[in-house]
């Protein structure tokens, strides 16, 4: 998961591809999960010499990272917010839904057309490789329909202090039930 989010930051594939050339033999009767995020947060928890090996330096590379996923980085449409930020390491997990990480968020609020092809198109592509890298494939809470973050979580005084909250949507779904916010049909974007 990490190296897919690696390859979409830098727009290379030098880590993915160390990464994928060191992946253990699948045993025959088992098999992995696949997935572009989960539940909570994206820790960047690869190898410090795959890093080094793509020609980056481990600490200020995920330093890179974290700034670029939470729309520090100059340039960055990425909509997530660092998690457990350890000032030590200068390391750091990220919170959001796909979306708001691959920059549909941010297209959709300034009305570039192209901005939101290329969003929905890197939303296709991540789940392209997880559907074809073997194993099973996993969508997690929303990702399918192009769900953005919510901040209702801080109004939950018991909520607000873990921004994870911001990717556990209610399925896309309003409070007054009625359809999500914004629906991926086919390979246009419509507001509800």
């Amino acid at each position: 998961m990490a190296l897919l989010w690696d390859a979409v930051a830098t727009r290379n594939a030098l880590l993915l591809n160390q990464g994928v050339k060191n992946l253990p033999v699948k045993l025959e009767q088992a098999t992995w999960l696949n997935y572009v995020r989960c539940h909570d947060d994206i820790g960047l928890g690869f190898d410090d010499n795959g890093i080094l090996l793509a020609g980056y330096e481990p600490a200020s590379h995920r330093r890179f990272l974290v700034d670029y996923y939470s729309g520090r980085f100059h340039g960055s449409v990425a909509r997530g917010l660092p998690f457990g930020d350890n000032p030590k390491t200068g390391d750091a997990r990220i919170s959001g839904s796909l979306a708001p990480l691959v920059g549909l968020e941010s297209a959709l609020e300034s009305g570039n057309e192209a901005a939101v092809d290329a969003a929905l198109r890197t939303i296709m592509l991540l789940h392209g490789v997880i559907f074809a890298f073997g194993g099973i494939p996993l969508l997690y809470d929303g990702d399918a329909i192009g769900t953005l973050n919510s901040l209702e979580y801080l109004a939950d005084p018991a909520k607000a202090a873990d921004n994870r909250w911001m990717n556990r949507s209610n399925s896309g779904q309003a409070k007054d039930g009625s359809a999500p916010p914004l629906h991926l049909a086919g390979q246009g974007v419509t507001a509800a």
